[in-house]
């Protein structure tokens, strides 16, 4: 069970990283607009 599970997880992993990636920096920026905002 595992090393099948391990190869869905790697497959998940190769076609979602880009997006996530992309996703975390959207995060990022949303995050820093957050910041700055609560510092004023």
């Amino acid at each position: 069970m595992k090393c099948i599970n391990e190869k869905i997880v790697d497959k998940i992993l190769s076609t979602s990283i880009p997006q996530a990636s992309k996703k975390i920096e959207n995060d990022i920026e949303i995050m820093k607009v957050i910041s700055n905002l609560s510092k004023k």
